[in-house]
């Protein structure tokens, strides 16, 4: 479902800019994007941007199990997107987690995913080895541009990307062992998404400078 409000709550609108009544009480209403519920399938969302006509680009995990492991119903990263007044969605990939968590950056008319597609050392574990993906035609197609992380010994996952920040800091995210507890470092890129940092896992000082393992 999508629906949005221009007045601060007053009055709520769905993508055509129809006033719709809530509470939404049926499934099938004026603002349903799509009803995966009866296609057997799940859906986790992962991150929400915005194109540049201002309509919203959401990417998510559509799968047909909770459970992980391998699955009857492949899960697939998945772009959705608003061109022409309808909906489309976009397949990217196949992870082998539900939570393999990217962040969907748009500048202009290049889109970026950033995230864990690529399988890890806990394999269907959450998490893996990060992948750039990349489209320049507004998310119709999507092509694996390069491997952001390789040989680790941790999966990593939940990329996000900050907000307002400048180009040394372009996404970061976490690593840690899938199946038992363990340690868990932060990492982050640059915009060259090439280069990749760690933060020190201890600190004696209030300010120490990461250390580039990339």
């Amino acid at each position: 479902y999508m629906i949005y409000s221009d007045d601060f709550g007053q009055t709520w609108k769905n993508a055509e800019g129809k006033t719709i009544q809530t509470p939404l009480k049926e499934i099938d209403n004026e603002a349903l994007v799509r009803d995966f519920l009866s296609e057997k399938k799940l859906t986790y969302i992962y991150d929400i941007n915005f194109d540049t006509d201002g309509n919203p680009v959401i990417l998510a995990c559509i799968g047909g199990s909770a459970d992980p492991g391998p699955s009857e119903i492949p899960r697939e990263w998945v772009v959705v997107s608003r061109n022409g007044g309808k909906w489309s969605f976009t397949r990217v990939c196949e992870p082998d987690n539900n939570f393999d968590t990217g962040t969907l950056i748009i500048e202009k008319d290049v889109w970026k995913i950033v995230g864990p597609s690529e399988p890890g050392p806990q394999v269907y574990g959450v998490g893996g080895e990060i992948a750039v993906w990349i489209s320049v035609d507004k998310g119709k197609t999507w092509k694996k541009e390069s491997d952001l992380t390789s040989g680790s010994l941790l999966n990593n996952s939940y990329v996000r990307r900050p907000l307002n920040a400048g180009r040394e800091f372009y996404a970061w995210w976490a690593d840690g062992d899938a199946c038992k507890f363990s340690e868990s470092r932060i990492y982050f890129t640059d915009k060259s998404l090439g280069k990749v940092w760690v933060l020190p896992y201890r600190m004696s000082k209030d300010f120490e400078k990461p250390l580039r393992i990339k």
